[in-house]
């Protein structure tokens, strides 16, 4: 009996190790596949973060260049409308000068007219008034006229009135 407590453990240890190691083999087996898988998957993980990160570049560098582009025009329109603009403020700027030119002449001639028609205006007023004195001073001689004949016709009529100077009383 002593023997077989030697011998079946022997023998169960020689089965087990068999088994371990049958295992440990197709396990090392798996492992070294499921690190390859690993390696094969953060392999393929990092191309496709790669790829993705190269089209966003490429993506920005395309937006990047539009908007550089579209300022570009933005730019480009604002001097064509800034020199436009330009332009037209000289050219309304001249036909203003014009305009101002022609209407400081006329004003120029209207003020000349204007103190011409006053000085006129002032001669007629000194007429009409040296005119309205003579009126005047002909109506003050007629009245005096009418004054001096009423005298005369009443001193007239006075001695008209009287009785003629006789001889006698000489």
């Amino acid at each position: 009996m002593n023997r077989f407590y030697l011998i079946v453990p022997i023998i169960l240890l020689g089965v087990f190790g068999g088994l371990y190691w049958q295992h440990s083999r197709t396990a090392a087996e798996d492992q070294l596949r499921q690190a390859a898988a690993a390696t094969q998957a953060k392999a393929d993980e990092t191309e496709k973060k790669s790829a993705a990160e190269r089209k966003a570049r490429e993506d920005a560098a395309r937006r990047a260049s539009e908007r550089v582009a579209e300022e570009q025009k933005k730019e480009d329109d604002k001097r064509a409308k800034w020199a436009a603009d330009s332009l037209r403020i000289e050219e309304e700027t001249a036909l203003l000068n014009t305009r101002i030119a022609g209407l400081a002449r006329e004003n120029s001639e209207a003020e000349t007219e204007l103190a011409a028609l006053r000085t006129t205006r002032a001669g007629r007023n000194r007429e009409n008034f040296e005119l309205a004195r003579e009126i005047e001073l002909a109506r003050i001689a007629k009245r005096n006229a009418e004054l001096e004949i009423q005298r005369s016709v009443e001193l007239v009529a006075r001695r008209a009135a009287q009785p003629a100077p006789t001889a006698d009383h000489k």
